[in-house]
């Protein structure tokens, strides 16, 4: 399983992450960034329930920050450019191994709950 932080600070706000979230509401998301709780929310599996390669997570991990990213500064991102900038963002952070040690290991399994 991927080791994604507990938290990401941005702008000066805390996230919390919960990795890995089972999306209840609506089975077509990997990931969601909720502006008002602070809260970034991320699937292991696909919209099949297959499980998803760390490098996807990862990527959806990034999409998700940039939300949190626009959001904070007002950048008012479309989801086609967040998409375009998550993909490009990973592939250079993945090709330059420039992702932490661990970071992208099937390791120790971790579960974070809301409530």
């Amino acid at each position: 399983m991927v080791k994604l932080p507990e938290r990401v600070k941005v702008g000066g706000h805390n996230y919390k992450v919960l990795f890995p979230y089972q999306f209840k509401e609506r089975t077509d998301f990997c990931g969601q960034c909720d502006i008002m709780l602070n809260e970034i929310r991320l699937d292991q599996n696909d919209q099949k329930g297959n499980p998803l390669p760390s490098s996807k997570v990862l990527a959806h991990f990034i999409h998700e920050v940039l939300h949190a990213l626009s959001d904070v500064w007002s950048v008012d991102l479309k989801e086609e450019k967040v998409v375009k900038l998550e993909q490009g963002i990973t592939a250079l952070l993945v090709d330059n191994g420039w992702v932490p040690p661990g970071f992208l290991d099937r390791g120790t399994k971790r579960e974070h709950r809301a409530g």
